[in-house]
Formats: C-alpha cells, structure tokens, sequence
C-alpha cells in the first residue's frame, strides 16, 4: 500500500487487475487454438470480467472516502470518463480503418465494426460488439454511482439500504432473463450489475483488516481454488452439476471473499504486489482491448493459429503486451491528464 497526497493506493489491486486482464487474454488465445476443452477454462475470461466490475464498485467506494458528492462529482465524473472513453474510442475508430483492409479479398474486420453507423452506436454505449460490451456497461454504471455516493454521504446505513434494494430489484430483473439479447449495450448494467454492487458492499470490510496474517493467505487460495472448481466445464465433469457462472452464488461469494482478501494476504501478496503484475495493471486496460486485434492479424496473416498453436501463443501474448504499452503511453495516459487537466476543478488534483 502506497501513500500519498492524503490517500493511499492498493497496489494489490494492480496487480489483482492485471491477473484479471490476462484471463481474458489467455482464455481467448485459447478458444481460438481450441485448447479450452483440454485444459478446460472455460469461464476463466468471464471471472476476469465479473472481477474488473467488482474491482471498479470498490474503487468507486475508495476514492469517494472522505469526500461529498455535492462538491467532488464533476471530477469524479471527468476522471472516470477521461480514465476509459479516449482509448475506447480510439479502438472503435482503428476497427472501423481496419474493415478496410483487404487480406484475400476480404476485410480485415474487427469488433464487426464495419460502417460509420457502426461507429456512431458504439461511442453513443449503444451498441458493444466483443469485448466493447463491457464498456458500456463500466461507463454507464459511472453515472448511476452518485447515486450510491449521496447516500453514502448521509449515513453508512442509508448506503447498505440503498445498495441492498437495488440488489434485491436487479437480481430479480435478472433472473426474469432476455437482457442479454436486448439491443442498447449499456442496459447490460441489469443482468450485470451485482459485480459493482458486490465490489462496493466489500469495500467497508477491508478497513477491519488491521494487519496481514498468514490466515488470509490460505483464505485467498483456497478461494482461487474453489473458483477454479466452479467453472461450468469442472465442475460439470467433476461433481455433476453446472451452474452459469454469473448466476453461481458460490462464485460471486469468492469472488467477494478475493477482492477483500488481495489487500491484506502476507505471503501470497508477492503475486499481485511485484513489478510485473503491478505493471501489467496499470496497462491492464490497453490489454483488454488490444489483444483482439493482435489475434485477429495473427489469424489472418499466419497459419499458426493451427499448424503452431505454441508459436501462436507466445506470438500474441507478447505481441499484446508490447502494443499495449504504446497504446498505454501514448493514448491512454497523455489523453486521461489532457482531460483530467482542462476540465477538473483545483480541488482535486491528485491522480486517481
């Protein structure tokens, strides 16, 4: 943990982060080499998802500590904004410039981004072909957290109120079904929703926590243990029922029991607070949404996605990682401070 300008920053959460990202990276190089199914992770890239959402409720939670709504929204808003919407558009634009690409007469298109209708819906939160749902969803519950912050502002108890019947409202929406086929992407936030919620209600926990106990290393591993277990596929053929993972209470339990945990493990700690998997967070967000064009010009230009799936592997692991980087250094980071800069009050000034 990092202090600084009167806060401090989970640098476990990096790292918590990064693992996050690399399991949606991981289990998409390997759909499509079709290994999944033997080594059965399946399910893997959407707990990497379910624990970015939950990871943003709680660091909603976080960096609102100790401050009012009425007086710090506007650079809430603009830091969050200005956090994911400039690298989001910048990969609707560069899918939209690569349908016109042509690789033996046909388009080198990605996120089936096609036409400049296609552009509009997307950076409208309309519409989010791959992974670009998710982004919708994340913008979206953006503007619905104030709500959370004005009555965390009033008492603890009128939060827990809140937070609990809008969970008791959006599970049953939920389990109603069909959300998922609806049109406008951002109304993913209804079947999707309980991860920010969950991240949120566990963010009070951690301040009981007062030191590191060896306690919580076992804790932690056997929640990543148990997670493992609860894949649809494992736990299919290992125990005879399969429950969709986003609706499998054990699994958001954990996944609850992970988040609190990651700050306070001792030795297991060195996996998620090291330079490599804190560096791999931060550019975490580049990696979600450049691998997909790295697997896609791999496909399309290479044979090894069949004739060499280790070669594939290794080729868009490293290759993701390296575009990463540039499009971290050079689009998302100077776009987030040129936001951030121009339109946050004085008040604020300190990176979130």
């Amino acid at each position: 943990m990092r202090g600084g300008g009167g806060e401090h920053h989970y640098v476990a959460l990096d790292g918590l982060r990064g693992i996050a990202a690399l399991l949606v990276v991981v289990t998409h190089i390997s759909t499509r080499t079709e290994l999944q199914d033997l080594f059965r992770i399946y399910g893997l890239g959407q707990v990497g998802v379910m624990l970015f959402f939950a990871l943003s409720g709680f660091l909603m939670m976080h960096v609102t500590n100790g401050r009012s709504c009425r007086y710090h929204l506007r650079n809430f808003l603009v830091r969050r904004i200005s956090r994911v919407f400039p690298l989001y558009a910048f990969v609707v634009v560069l899918a939209f410039c690569t349908s016109f690409v042509l690789v033996d007469g046909r388009s080198l298109s990605v996120f089936g981004i096609r036409g400049f209708g296609d552009v509009v819906e997307h950076l409208a939160l309309l519409k989010g072909n791959g992974v670009l749902w998710t982004i919708s969803i994340e913008i979206f519950f953006y503007f619905l957290f104030p709500l959370f912050w004005w009555a965390k502002d009033k008492s603890w108890a009128h939060f827990y109120v809140l937070l609990i019947s809008v969970f008791v409202i959006q599970q049953m929406a939920y389990f109603v079904g069909g959300w998922g086929e609806m049109d406008l992407a951002f109304l993913g936030i209804i079947p999707r929703g309980h991860m920010f919620l969950l991240g949120m209600a566990v963010y009070p926990l951690v301040g009981l926590i007062t030191e590191k106990h060896v306690v919580f290393d076992v804790l932690f591993v056997l929640s990543i243990i148990l997670v493992a277990l609860n894949l649809e596929d494992v736990s299919g053929a290992l125990f005879g029922y399969s429950i969709y993972i986003w609706k499998n209470p054990v699994v958001l339990v954990l996944l609850c029991v992970i988040l609190a945990l990651c700050v306070s493990v001792k030795k297991v700690g060195v996996i998620l607070d090291n330079r490599a998997s804190v560096f791999i967070g931060k550019i975490s967000y580049s990696l979600y949404l450049m691998h997909i064009f790295i697997l896609q010009v791999l496909k399309w230009y290479t044979d090894w996605e069949v004739d060499d799936r280790l070669l594939y592997w290794a080729a868009c692991l490293v290759l993701s990682l390296a575009v990463s980087c540039l499009t971290y250094r050079f689009i998302e980071r100077p776009f987030r401070s040129a936001l951030n800069s121009r339109f946050c009050t004085p008040y604020q000034t300190a990176p979130v």
